[in-house]
């Protein structure tokens, strides 16, 4: 007599809007919001957009070019704090850390991304976020050339949603 043998699959649904990876698409300018209170991004304690994304740039004199196979992306990044949250002031410095982002390319492969060494450091965007604020400035990694898009990625929340993405030039 045989025994039955059961197969549990897990079942995957992609919420509205969001990419296969769980990741909420932001065009270039397009401002996002942590910390929310509403539904609007004005209730937002951190409000951001990726104004640009610079693909390979120049190196700096002392800066090092990337691994064959690999590329610098140069993330220009401009946010403004209200008041925070305590979860917002744990996160709100993560959300463009090097280790926070992630590159994937055109067939889904999600890559980590490694902090850049290649673009001058003056400029960079603060490791300090405080609340009241406004920061500018630039977030290098490195990431491999299939990179079509780059995502701030974080734990993902009720609704599926584990950040954002933006794509790549």
């Amino acid at each position: 007599m045989s025994t039955p043998q059961t197969t549990s699959a897990a079942v995957t649904t992609q919420k509205a809007g969001l990419t296969p990876q769980g990741f909420l698409p932001k065009a270039i300018g397009q401002q996002a919001g942590w910390d929310c209170s509403g539904s609007v991004i004005d209730s937002c304690g951190v409000r951001f957009q990726v104004t640009a994304v610079e693909t390979s740039p120049q190196c700096h004199q002392y800066g090092r070019a990337p691994a064959a196979g690999r590329k610098i992306l140069l993330l220009r990044v401009s946010m403004t704090t209200g008041t925070l949250s305590r979860d917002g002031a744990a996160v709100a410095p993560e959300l463009f850390a090097p280790f926070s982002l992630k590159g994937i390319s055109a067939d889904g492969f999600v890559h980590d991304a490694e902090p850049g060494s290649c673009a001058d450091l003056d400029g960079r965007l603060s490791g300090t976020i405080l609340p009241n604020a406004k920061y500018e400035g630039a977030v290098e990694i490195e990431v491999p050339e299939s990179v079509t898009s780059v995502a701030s990625a974080h734990q993902p929340a009720q609704d599926g949603n584990r950040g954002w993405v933006w794509p790549v030039g």
